[in-house]
């Protein structure tokens, strides 16, 4: 049981204080109005046994009071709990999204787009169904440039036949140019370099690539050839 006494501001100095130098940082009082934790104030003090202050507020507190000494409450001897640190771990998920680099098995690529030859002889709105089917993305190949349309003039070679474009001329001006799209939504540009001479005429609105000169040919588009699909990486 805790032994109350007085704070007054004398304060006896005693002669037989031991000091212990290992004062306890906190003490705590578990029951009595007086419970709670008690922080060290100072270290060897005369007037307790074992040197060591405890301050709660402006009250001050010994373990145990030497004879003869006013002016501290007697605090009963017992170490304050470990505080309990609470550690927080925020765990960040990080998505990643992986883009293919790569064309899948079967397909060549070239400058960021992937091209296959299918050569199973079809019409022209069937093979652009096919291609579609093949591979998500895939049409009818455009054409936009010299290099590519040397290297799919290579990749004909494997079959030999003439092969189909995604070129489709959507209205005529009856001379043969008219309105031109690919299949892919590529711009068009109208690349008349490319066509054989005689081309475009009037008589077919879909274009193969002829081989093995590679140069391009409008012809109807119920004609059976195989065809060229692309899609871009």
């Amino acid at each position: 049981m805790i032994k109350y006494i007085l704070l007054v501001c004398m304060v006896y100095i005693a002669t037989s204080t031991e000091s212990s130098g290992s004062c306890k940082p906190c003490k705590e009082v578990q029951d009595g109005p007086d419970a709670g934790n008690y922080l060290l104030e100072r270290e060897n003090v005369e007037g307790c046994r074992d040197g060591c202050l405890y301050a709660k507020g402006e009250v001050l507190y010994c373990i145990e009071v030497l004879p003869n000494v006013q002016g501290y409450l007697t605090l009963a001897p017992e170490v304050c709990p470990v505080p309990t640190t609470t550690t927080t771990t925020t765990t960040t998920t990080t998505t990643t999204t992986t883009t293919k680099t790569t064309c899948d098995s079967g397909w060549q690529e070239f400058e960021g787009a992937c091209y296959i030859l299918k050569t199973e002889m079809m019409k022209r709105n069937d093979a652009s169904a096919a291609c579609q089917q093949l591979h998500n993305g895939a049409h009818l190949t455009s054409v936009t440039n010299a290099g590519e349309n040397e290297f799919l003039r290579d990749l004909a070679s494997w079959d030999g036949n003439p092969v189909w474009l995604g070129a489709l001329r959507q209205t005529s001006d009856g001379g043969g140019s008219g309105s031109w799209t690919w299949s892919d939504n590529t711009k068009w540009s109208f690349l008349r370099s490319f066509f054989l001479s005689g081309y475009p005429d009037y008589i077919g609105d879909c274009v193969i690539m002829d081989y093995p000169s590679g140069g391009w040919m409008n012809v109807p588009c119920d004609y059976y050839n195989p065809s060229f699909c692309k899609y871009s990486l």
